[in-house]
């Protein structure tokens, strides 16, 4: 399903210098905060080894791993570019850190301290698996143990809407995360993308879901997790492709789902545009007009024919305040994905589930809106034989389980996950996967 997603993130940058004869290097992993207005955001940095060039930052609460920035080390100082207009950050040895001049305590500054991060470092292994004929890229991410502790949990994340990639900030962030808490994660490439083979564009769900059940295999071969303590964990789009590839798997010990959709694609997006009509003021009969060129339109997509009565509508609405609100393809190609899932109706799978399920929803999710899909979740899980739902719903959180910035409680709130939302997830996957090691 496309989908496109903008962070716009209004943060004061404030440039500030090392002090004099600052001597000590920066290590290689460093985990800190940035400061402002009596607020503080979780930040690791990792550097590799001299000479730096490049930073890869992670955001823990706004769920962001593996950010490239620029980064250089200059008379024993480490200066760093961070992103979202934090601006160019100069970082030098005092008391025992890393530290900007401006101290925590001044609320008008941006300040930033990191300290040595010496907790160990995961391993990765590049993995390979076959899925109907094509070569997909994958890496297995095992948290350090010694020699007699048991093998980890596995966890395997799946793959929401678009190009995901192992490299995306959005995905990394949940080897990242899950590795910290002794759970091996694999990721890897959706077909199409990144270091995996073959056609995105004809990738329906039923291909992807048996994309995931051939990750959740090669990752149950490994030597270096527990096969007998699986877990999938994934967003969005997931929901469909996850519940349905459960269908095909067992031993699967929890699901994680966030944001995940429990109506066909197309009634999902019909909602999401006659919201977005509304949101933009079209009333009366351009409401009707818009709504009427919508269903037109999901038609269309099925029954190709109609595709010259579609485009005839939408150049009559040439004008109106609704067209620039809807889609208008120049090609059947354009839509065929609406087309190919028009029939897609997840009832069955997730009535079919038999484990623990995990739902994570935001209340101003726009998308895969609670009151539809959410509560259309609890009913159809009920009638499930096997399976459990936890159902958390984050007041203020949209799609991505995000909140925005501002000032609360007399403190700036950095752009976040919603509050407890990861925390959740960690006792949910404690419960039903065991502890990680």
């Amino acid at each position: 399903m496309p989908r496109r997603r903008t962070v716009l993130v209004a943060l004061l940058a404030l440039g500030v210098a090392a002090p004099a004869g600052a001597q000590q290097a920066a290590p290689a992993r460093l985990s800190g905060h940035v400061h402002y207005k009596h607020g503080s955001w979780p930040i690791r940095v990792q550097t590799g080894q001299p000479p730096i060039e490049r930073a890869s930052l992670d955001f823990p609460a706004l769920g962001l791993a593996g950010l490239e920035a620029p980064a250089r080390e200059a008379d024993g100082a480490l200066i760093v570019e961070l992103p979202f207009g934090l601006g160019e950050q100069t970082l030098a040895w005092s008391a025992g850190a890393f530290r900007t001049t401006a101290s925590p305590e001044d609320p008008d500054a941006i300040a930033v301290v990191l300290n040595p991060d010496h907790s160990p470092a995961p391993a990765g292994f590049p993995m390979s698996f076959d899925s109907d004929g094509v070569d997909l890229r994958a890496t297995l991410y095992v948290p350090h143990r010694s020699g007699d502790e048991p093998l980890p949990p596995l966890v395997v994340v799946g793959h929401g809407a678009g190009p995901d990639t192992r490299t995306k900030p959005e995905y990394a962030f949940w080897a990242a995360h899950l590795t910290r808490l002794g759970y091996a994660t694999l990721l890897y490439d959706k077909r199409g993308f990144g270091e995996s083979d073959g056609d995105p564009d004809a990738a329906d769900i039923a291909q992807l879901s048996r994309d995931l059940v051939s990750a959740v295999n090669a990752g149950a071969h490994s030597p270096h997790i527990d096969p007998e303590r699986i877990a999938l964990l994934g967003h969005s789009q997931f929901g469909w492709t996850a519940t349905r590839a459960c269908r095909d798997l067992e031993g699967i010990d929890a699901l994680v789902l966030i944001a995940a959709p429990a109506v066909d694609p197309v009634t999902l997006e019909s909602r999401v545009l006659f919201d977005q009509l509304r949101r933009a003021g079209i009333r009366g009969d351009d409401l009707a007009d818009a709504k009427a060129y919508v269903r037109l339109y999901f038609a269309a997509s099925r029954y190709p024919k109609l595709f010259d009565a579609l485009i005839e509508v939408a150049r009559d609405a040439e004008g109106s305040p609704w067209i620039e609100q809807v889609p208008v393809p120049s090609d059947p190609s354009d839509f065929e994905w609406w087309g190919r899932h028009s029939v897609l109706d997840p009832s069955d799978d997730i009535s079919e589930l038999a484990m623990p399920v995990f739902l994570a929803c935001g209340w101003n999710d726009t998308v895969a809106t609670p009151e539809l899909n959410a509560l259309r979740y609890e009913n159809l899980i009920r009638s499930s034989e096997g399976a459990t739902l936890e159902l958390w719903i984050a007041d203020e959180a949209n799609h991505r389980l995000e909140v925005p910035a501002g000032m609360v409680d007399g403190a700036f709130r950095f752009p976040q996950l919603a509050p407890g939302f990861l925390e959740r997830i960690d006792r949910f996957l404690a419960e039903h996967l065991g502890a990680g090691s």
